[in-house]
């Protein structure tokens, strides 16, 4: 995956966080610490991972892709 496309996901994944008010520490069954680097763009997580984050998020994991409404 690109930095661009691991930058965008991750912005859209700490965006619809905060719309939940969903703190990063357990969020998605992951720690703090793998949550703010996926949130920063620096890591991806496994299909698997981002399925489990979409769930949590009460989205479809394609919502986690849609970068066009990242604002």
């Amino acid at each position: 995956m690109s930095a661009e496309i691991a930058t965008r996901l991750g912005a859209r994944v700490k965006t619809l966080r905060h719309r939940i008010n969903a703190k990063q520490a357990g969020f998605g069954g992951l720690s703090a610490s793998v949550v703010s680097k996926l949130e920063n763009g620096l890591s991806v997580p496994s299909l698997e991972k981002l399925d489990q984050i979409a769930k949590e998020l009460r989205v479809p994991l394609a919502e986690l892709f849609r970068f066009d409404s990242v604002k």
